[in-house]
């Protein structure tokens, strides 16, 4: 081994040792809470009906960040697709038999992965966006494994539909209660799926504009690269 490599070595343990020694010391973790972590965690159920407080911040509390988030993801799809082709491509080759039954079996199993996520975004870890990553994946996988192109109108399509709803229900809140994403439907029972009021639904019409979108992007980009 050089002794570069050893160096950096050394450099990274240091380096990891003193930011764990920082975090264990100097964080206080669990101890005392702000003032707005506190309303977090005194009113988050009750004023939501959810117990994922993250799901709550992102897209209650925080709702104009989150729209933030869902613009700069536009913002870069659009940027992609004025950059690469839009025009159709024929199948590069055929891909391996083993390659072909494996994609049979895993694409089910990760869109049903990604819609379990979305719909259970306001109970459990996760949301929107994780599910709409994990849903694209499958698409990419799908693309990538038969050496094709979905119909991008399909994806298109989805994501302006997904897109207007979500701001349309953040305008309804501006109306029903005075701010953008208040939570106007009832919200149910604390832990059952249907609860949570608009919260599901928000996360739901995320999920779809992540996924459309992040497929778009992929398919963009297979087609520039087999104009190279």
């Amino acid at each position: 081994m050089r002794l570069k490599h050893i160096l950096a070595w050394v450099f990274v343990i240091l380096f990891v040792g003193v930011v764990a020694y920082s975090l264990q010391t100097e964080v206080p973790f669990g101890h005392d809470l702000t003032k707005l972590a506190k309303y977090y965690v005194d009113n988050t159920a009750k004023e939501t009906g959810i117990p994922n407080f993250v799901t709550a911040i992102v897209v209650s509390y925080r709702g104009f960040d989150t729209l933030g988030e869902v613009t700069v993801l536009l913002l870069a799809t659009l940027g992609v697709i004025g950059i690469l082709p839009w025009e159709k491509h024929e199948k590069v080759k055929k891909a391996h038999p083993v390659l072909l039954w494996g994609i049979r079996i895993v694409f089910p199993i990760i869109l049903l992965v990604g819609v379990y996520i979305v719909i259970h975004g306001h109970l459990t870890p996760g949301g929107g966006f994780q599910a709409g990553a994990v849903i694209a994946s499958a698409f990419m996988l799908y693309m990538v494994s038969l050496s094709t192109h979905l119909d991008l109108e399909a994806f298109a399509f989805t994501e302006s539909i997904a897109g207007t709803g979500f701001a349309l229900i953040g305008v309804a809140g501006i109306f029903a209660g005075g701010a953008f994403l208040y939570n106007f439907l009832p919200k149910g029972n604390l832990f059952d799926l249907f609860s949570g009021g608009i919260i599901p639904i928000v996360y739901i019409l995320i999920g779809l504009k992540v996924s459309s979108e992040l497929t778009e992007v992929v398919s963009h980009m297979m087609k520039g690269g087999a104009e190279q």
